[in-house]
C-alpha cells in the first residue's frame, strides 16, 4: 500500500507547505488517473465539495508533466513521483487522507523467473521496505 500525493508547480498550492488539507483542493483543477476517480469524488464529497477534474487519464505518466506545466494538481501514488523529477514540481502529502493505492507484481509460478525479473522484484521489495511499506 502507498499513499496518494499531490504534485503542483506552485500555481495552485503554496510551494512551502508539504502537508495540505483535502479542503484546499476545492475549486482547483485536478489531474487524475481514471482508476482513482470514484474514490476522489467520494472523498471530496465527504469534505463538502465536488472535485473540479480538469483531466482524467488512463495513463499515470503524463500527469506530473502536465502539473509541471501548470495545468492543474496531479494526484499520484507516492512511487510515481519520480516520473517527472522536475524542478518545477512541489510534492505534498494530503493531511489525514484515508486514500491509498496498492500495487502488485503477478507472475505464473510454473515458469522460472529470469534473473532480470528476480532483480526487478528484489528492487521493489527493497524500495518498499525503505519507505516503511510492505510488499
Amino acid at each position: 500500500k502507498e499513499d496518494l500525493m499531490l504534485a503542483d508547480n506552485g500555481k495552485f498550492l503554496p510551494a512551502n507547505h508539504t502537508d495540505v488539507s483535502m479542503s484546499s483542493l476545492f475549486d482547483k483543477p485536478l489531474l487524475i488517473h481514471e482508476r482513482y476517480e470514484n474514490a476522489i469524488i467520494s472523498l471530496c464529497k465527504e469534505y463538502g465539495f465536488a472535485p473540479h477534474i480538469f483531466c482524467k487519464s488512463d495513463d499515470i505518466f503524463p500527469l506530473p508533466y502536465w502539473a509541471a506545466e501548470g495545468l492543474g494538481i496531479a494526484i499520484l501514488p507516492r512511487s510515481s513521483i519520480h516520473l517527472a523529477s522536475s524542478e518545477k514540481l512541489y510534492f505534498h502529502h494530503i493531511e489525514n487522507l484515508p486514500l491509498t493505492t496498492t500495487g502488485v507484481i503477478i507472475h505464473a509460478k510454473r515458469y522460472a523467473l529470469s534473473r532480470i525479473a528476480q532483480n526487478f522484484i528484489q528492487f521493489w521489495e527493497t524500495r518498499q521496505e525503505g519507505h516503511g511499506h510492505s510488499t
